[in-house]
């Protein structure tokens, strides 16, 4: 919980245990939708078609320093491929001339949901995030087609960003919102759960 951060955590010290924002900048707001696309209160759950959750993050947080952030004095990444390094004197991350940092973003949150559908990440949730978020178990699906086409061999890099997810939509840099199957209240603690933090394409 240290180094991986969710958009939400449970509070140390509140009981019963609730959950509280780690990196959102307010509560996440939870919306519910019927089949006409009208806005419902949720007190009926067959009413709801899907659920669309809104979250906002803070502005400012930065990723640890790390060699794959690094960038040169134009802004280009010094290490493009591992090619790019002589590994010869690399033991551990110090040895490292050049290190860097960028801010996160929503688009980093959205590319984790998709690393749970990649065939080259094992992801225990995958399946059942497949039920739930509107959109995932297409663009898995469409991800299984790239690897038929090679692009999933372990010296080669699937770009995930190359395809979307119909329900999930990026707003701007600090927004972003998740479309949920029907009335599924607990997608809202599953944000709380280290495979929902970003790891920097």
């Amino acid at each position: 919980a240290q180094i991986y951060e969710p958009p939400l955590q449970y509070s140390y010290f509140k009981r019963p245990e609730q959950l509280v924002g780690l990196t959102t900048s307010e509560d996440i707001k939870i919306t519910f939708y019927n089949k006409d696309n009208e806005l419902v209160d949720g007190n009926d759950p067959k009413s709801v078609a899907y659920t669309l959750y809104d979250i906002k993050i803070k502005p400012n947080i930065l990723f640890a320093n790390h060699p794959a952030l690094a960038k040169d004095e134009a802004g280009q990444r010094v290490y493009k491929t591992t090619a790019d390094i002589d590994w010869s004197d690399i033991d551990t991350l110090s040895d490292f001339e050049h290190m860097g940092t960028r801010e996160l973003t929503a688009a980093d949150y959205v590319y984790q949901i998709k690393r749970l559908a990649s065939p080259k990440v094992v992801s225990n949730i995958a399946e059942l995030m497949k039920e739930h978020i509107y959109g995932l178990a297409e663009y898995s699906e469409v991800l299984q087609q790239s690897c038929a086409q090679g692009e999933c061999a372990r010296d080669t890099y699937l770009n995930l960003n190359q395809h979307d997810i119909t329900g999930v939509k990026i707003i701007n840099d600090y927004h972003f919102q998740v479309k949920v199957e029907g009335m599924y209240r607990q997608f809202k603690y599953w944000l709380a759960m280290p495979f929902f933090a970003p790891i920097p394409w």
